[in-house]
């Protein structure tokens, strides 16, 4: 379906959701980040129907065109970003007009930016572009002369540095990921790091003693805003999770007490295996019982069943994913789900 002024509220909607979830993920509070909507080569009535769905910022590429959905928008309350490549001889308009630029990339141009900033008007908010990838059309200031550039442009009066603007390089294909894995492995071997987990390397007698008991169902406490625990205490009925609140006031409020929940005898399984099955040496039998309160036999056929599809290994004592089943992983994982 082609997106027009008149149903953009699912999809505000769902870029709220995504931003608000990976807010919440990272501990922050989603009220605190700004969704900057990108208008570029949008008819005015785009940014008309968005502002009436509560959003605030749009972001142009081109001066022209921007100052033309300025004006005829005149009285709308938003705020204007200038997110493109700025000229010496655009400044003016751009100083005038827009709360904020993200594409600063030289010194020059900050100067004329501070020169014809309104004195009447706030201070303009500026990021500086930092150029990561060797693209020319891209632009931006090379890393090795960011401190310099940003030292200068912290001291023009008319502007506020607010941060930086940095676009990545694109991800690399499937194959030169695995390249790039396999080199960094023999990097780590080399300095004597071994793979132990899927995420983790250590040299003998340095592996991290939380994280393997994490991994292998242990018991831990979690203390602290946005800490998580597990407690065994009876098996296999009462394995309990508990959950802190992750912002520091609503834990503060719930007095650190959090959510605690049961996990279900059913998902038992699935839920040792998702990280026993991280670590290259797997797991013992002995182990999965402890730490479950289950017989080996409740994971016996997914056990079989993985085991012909080549994702693990059988040992005299447990097992072990293979070289295969570290590869995928997840489909391996989801062998266990009940």
């Amino acid at each position: 379906m082609l997106i027009g002024p008149q149903n953009l509220t699912a999809p505000v909607s769902r870029i709220r959701s995504q931003i608000a979830q990976a807010a919440e993920a990272a501990g922050r509070n989603p009220a605190a980040v700004t969704l900057v909507a990108v208008t570029k080569d949008k008819a005015a009535e785009y940014v008309r129907a968005a502002a009436t769905l509560g959003v605030t910022d749009f972001g142009e590429n081109y001066v022209k065109e921007a100052l033309g959905k300025m004006d005829e928008l005149a009285g709308l309350p938003v705020r204007w970003h200038f997110i493109g490549a700025l000229q010496s001889n655009k400044t003016r308009p751009v100083a005038e007009r827009f709360a904020w630029v993200h594409s600063l990339d030289r010194m020059s141009v900050a100067r004329r930016l501070s020169e014809q900033r309104p004195f009447h008007a706030p201070s303009l908010n500026v990021c500086i572009q930092v150029a990561l990838v060797d693209e020319a059309a891209k632009g931006g200031v090379e890393p090795p002369a960011l401190d310099e550039l940003a030292r200068a442009v912290a001291e023009l009066p008319r502007l506020k540095l607010r941060g930086l603007m940095c676009l990545p390089p694109p991800l690399p294909d499937e194959d030169a990921a695995w390249q790039i894995q396999c080199a960094g492995q023999k990097l780590l071997a080399a300095a004597g790091y071994l793979q132990y987990e899927v995420s983790a390397y250590a040299r003998e007698g340095a592996r991290c003693r939380h994280n393997l008991n994490y991994w292998l169902f242990g018991d831990y406490l979690g203390i602290g805003a946005g800490a998580h625990g597990k407690l065994s205490l009876s098996k296999p009925a009462q394995i309990l999770r508990t959950v802190k609140p992750k912002q520091p006031r609503e834990y503060l409020a719930q007095g650190a007490v959090g959510e605690s929940t049961y996990i279900a005898v059913k998902d038992l399984p699935f839920e040792f295996m998702l990280n026993a099955l991280r670590l290259n040496e797997g797991f013992t039998n002995d182990c999965y019982q402890e730490r479950t309160g289950l017989a080996l036999q409740s994971v016996g056929e997914n056990l079989s069943r993985a085991k012909k599809r080549g994702l693990v290994v059988e040992r005299p004592d447990g097992w072990q994913p293979s070289e295969l089943g570290r590869r995928f992983l997840n489909d391996l994982q989801a062998s266990f789900l009940a």
